[in-house]
């Protein structure tokens, strides 16, 4: 959770520079318990800290909670 931290500050920081970057995020599944996981990748993003959600242009809204992994270009220099 804290590497999930980290690299959503560093998106926060570089919002205006509009990263690639790739979520990995859990889905519900509407007909049944459980769901799956999906990769989305995109540029285009906005955080939204007090809904806790991203929006990913062309992608949608995806809670902050369900998103287990974040990767991009814009974490080579610090990860």
């Amino acid at each position: 959770l804290n590497i999930l931290d980290m690299k959503f500050h560093i998106i926060l920081e570089h919002l205006r520079e509009e990263p690639v970057i790739s979520l990995t995020y859990f889905v519900a599944d509407e007909r049944k318990e459980g769901g799956s996981y999906v990769t989305v990748t995109g540029r285009g993003i906005k955080a939204d800290t007090f809904k806790g959600q991203i929006i990913l242009e062309g992608k949608g809204v995806i809670p902050l909670g369900d998103i287990i992994d974040i990767d991009g270009d814009i974490f080579n220099e610090v990860f």
